[in-house]
């Protein structure tokens, strides 16, 4: 859990892993597609610029050739849900096939959004996937299971946090929990369509967390265990911050710096920029221990060192 604004509303964002695709600011371009813009480019740019748009070509051409090696295309909707702006995420592939991570829908207006566009894309829902228990993450699991009648899975540890919610701190209605769980085990698969994802348990803001790794496509779903530029708080039930340093530090911070991460709350991040800036993450950014001189002289401050 972060706190957030108490915009609520549904709101609608969207990234796409680009697998036979290239994104444009209009929409998808097909390799064909792009390789016939690259020699339009090349023609409205007449024989001065020959050299520079065969180059271009060259480019475009190779992009393509290495981008039909990967035959699957994983694309994540992110759905901003009740006032403490959680992010539930949809993630399906080529064969539409899909999965919903985290939904916490309060109303009916925040479930239609998450609805319609599941209908509007002709998308199978084949389970639900809880990074953890806490209220505004499954506040809509119960009606979204029912509705689809799929599986909800979720790590055994946070059964006690699912029946010892306490949102009415917050003056808000009690999540239905009456759905039943599958357990979740650490570097357990989950498999739907052509996509894999990896389970990785990662205890610390609550007991059971985990996070959805999908070494592919290089996305990681880490609730609220990791942020941008921020950790989950430890001072809830079960919370345990020593537990949660040792997860990010162990299981996260090795994975590729270029891995995309989707959290609980907040903005997209990537495992690099984590290691870098993240405030809570420092120690990981020391320097090489063969680079100090641990024999240097101290500073001297007013005649002392």
């Amino acid at each position: 859990m972060r706190n957030g604004n108490t915009s609520g509303g549904g709101c609608l964002k969207s990234q796409t892993f680009l697998g036979e695709n290239r994104e444009s600011a209009s929409g998808l371009y097909s390799g064909a597609e792009y390789f016939s813009l690259a020699r339009t480019f090349k023609t409205a740019c007449g024989n001065e610029n020959f050299r520079q748009m065969n180059i271009m070509e060259s480019l475009t051409e190779k992009i393509i050739r290495n981008t039909k090696i990967r035959q699957t295309m994983l694309k994540i909707l992110t759905f901003q849900f009740n006032p403490f702006s959680e992010n539930c995420s949809l993630a399906y592939d080529e064969t539409g096939d899909a999965v919903i991570i985290d939904p916490g829908f309060y109303n009916e207006k925040e479930a239609s959004a998450l609805y319609s566009k599941i209908a509007e894309k002709g998308l199978k829902p084949k389970m639900i996937l809880l990074t953890h228990g806490h209220f505004d993450h499954i506040f809509g699991v119960k009606e979204c299971a029912d509705k689809y009648g799929i599986p909800v899975y979720m790590n055994q540890e946070d059964n006690y946090v699912i029946q010892h919610n306490f949102s009415s701190r917050f003056g808000l209605k009690e999540p239905d929990s009456s759905f039943t769980t599958e357990p979740l085990e650490d570097e357990q698969i989950i498999r739907f369509g052509n996509t894999e994802f990896k389970v990785i348990t990662t205890p610390g803001h609550t007991s059971g967390g985990v996070c959805f790794y999908d070494e592919k496509d290089k996305a990681l779903f880490s609730g609220d265990t990791l942020f941008a530029g921020a950790i989950g708080r430890t001072d809830h039930p079960t919370g345990d911050y020593d537990k949660l340093i040792v997860s990010v530090m162990d299981k996260l911070m090795g994975l590729p710096g270029d891995v995309t991460v989707f959290p609980g709350h907040g903005p997209n991040t990537t495992i690099s920029d984590e290691r870098t800036h993240n405030p809570f993450l420092q120690p990981f950014n020391e320097p090489d221990s063969d680079m100090i001189d641990w024999d240097a002289d101290g500073i001297e401050l007013d005649g002392t060192i």
